[in-house]
């Protein structure tokens, strides 16, 4: 693993993570978002973890919506929900 990549993450304000699962390589992947919507994504591939960058993106929109046949098992924070009259629910 690269794991100068990892000494960028030091510092930085995490505002998302999106964890997502599938069959095909790699089965599990960890995607943190950051303030400045840069995303780091974290996944095991022939039994090394790895990581890459995805600067400049679009944030939880790209961790949400990046391999779309992958089953998004875990999202934080938890998306608001509307409720049968209309209103915003409370995310929990």
């Amino acid at each position: 693993m690269a794991y100068k990549d990892l000494g960028e993450l030091v510092g930085l304000t995490i505002k998302g993570i999106v964890a997502k699962a599938g069959n095909e390589s790699p089965q599990h992947q960890l995607f943190l978002v950051f303030e400045d919507n840069s995303t780091y994504e974290l996944y095991v591939a022939d039994g090394e973890l790895k990581g890459s960058w995805m600067h400049g993106s679009q944030g939880m929109a790209r961790a949400l919506s990046y391999l779309p046949n992958k089953q998004i098992v875990e999202q934080f924070p938890v998306p608001r929900t509307e409720s049968a009259s209309g209103n915003a629910g409370e995310g929990k």
